[in-house]
């Protein structure tokens, strides 16, 4: 298990993290692309990224397509429900629900290695 940040790490963490801050809202002066184009960059960027940090490459990927894909997907429904149900909300808000979301990518990541073997 790695304890540091790699670089396959940031490459996940920034390919995740700003087409989610750009679906959202929070980034608009980026906002270039399609949700299909921000979804996909944020899905290849979270499997690359985490298959380049990990070493069970095969399930780092499928867990990181799961994660791009849940995060910017949860981000986006929890701003919608709560800009039009509530007044506003905490920055750490955000970051909380960013990290919810890619609790299914490393549920993936830790059944795919439990069921083939994997575990490091």
């Amino acid at each position: 298990m790695h304890d540091e940040i790699s670089s396959g790490h940031v490459v996940a963490i920034a390919g995740i993290g700003v087409p989610s801050m750009v679906l959202t809202g929070f980034l608009s002066d980026l906002d270039v692309f399609s949700l299909p184009i921000w979804l996909l960059i944020s899905v290849v960027s979270g499997g690359l990224g985490m298959m380049w940090a990990h070493t069970p490459r095969i399930s780092a990927l499928f867990g990181g397509l799961v994660a791009g894909a849940c995060v910017p997907i949860s981000l986006g429904v929890y701003v919608y429900f709560r800009l039009k149900y509530g007044d506003s909300f905490l920055k750490i808000e955000l970051m909380l629900v960013g990290a919810l979301g890619a609790l299914p990518g490393l549920g993936i990541y830790k059944l795919i290695n439990r069921i083939f073997g994997l575990d490091p």
